[in-house]
């Protein structure tokens, strides 16, 4: 039969009675400890009541960012439909209001396409273009569809680097509406 050892009896300590003084020094401790902690609360208490001042003022400064961008937007939309209804105005005649406007090549069939001496002398308004594009051409004096026409065709890679403001994508879209145009031969098949 296989014994077991027999356990180590540990000596009984005497539990010690802390003195008044370690109790006060361990009182003095947690008392620290609990003004360390209420020094942080006090922190956070007043960073977050900065932070709920700040937030306002965010969400105010914001608010009032929104509104003058959204004046912005209708001013230039308010000069671009004014150039637009200019145009649609002058539309059956441009070039024989605007003779100074006639910078682009006379039409040739060949090389703008079939009835292109109808639809050249169109105010760019005919692309129906977003008021941004139109505009920009506009700025850039390209305001009938043979001046946007030659300049496609003279440089049909960068055409629209020498415009300020103009974007590659801007001027593929761009590009999209005239092609579609002459494809629809000036809108009037």
């Amino acid at each position: 039969m296989i014994q077991k050892a027999p356990k180590k009896e540990s000596p009984k300590r005497a539990a010690k009675k802390p003195t008044v003084d370690e109790l006060l020094a361990v009182i003095a401790k947690y008392e620290a400890k609990f003004e360390e902690i209420d020094s942080f609360l006090r922190f956070v208490g007043i960073e977050r009541d900065e932070l709920r001042v700040k937030s306002r003022q965010l969400a105010d400064a914001k608010e009032a960012y929104e509104s003058a961008k959204a004046e912005v937007n209708a001013l230039r939309d308010s000069i671009a439909g004014a150039k637009d209804s200019l145009f649609q105005l002058l539309e059956p005649g441009v070039m024989e209001f605007m003779p100074l406007f006639d910078k682009m090549e006379p039409a040739d069939p060949e090389k703008h396409g079939e009835s292109a001496d109808q639809w050249r002398r169109d105010p760019i308004s005919a692309l129906r273009l977003s008021a941004h594009a139109a505009g920009l051409l506009i700025d850039a004096d390209v305001i009938v569809i043979g001046q946007l026409q030659d300049r496609v065709l003279d440089k049909p890679q960068d055409w629209w680097e020498s415009i300020d403001g103009l974007t590659a994508s801007v001027a593929a879209a761009i590009a999209d509406k005239l092609n579609d145009f002459i494809y629809d031969d000036g809108g009037r098949k």
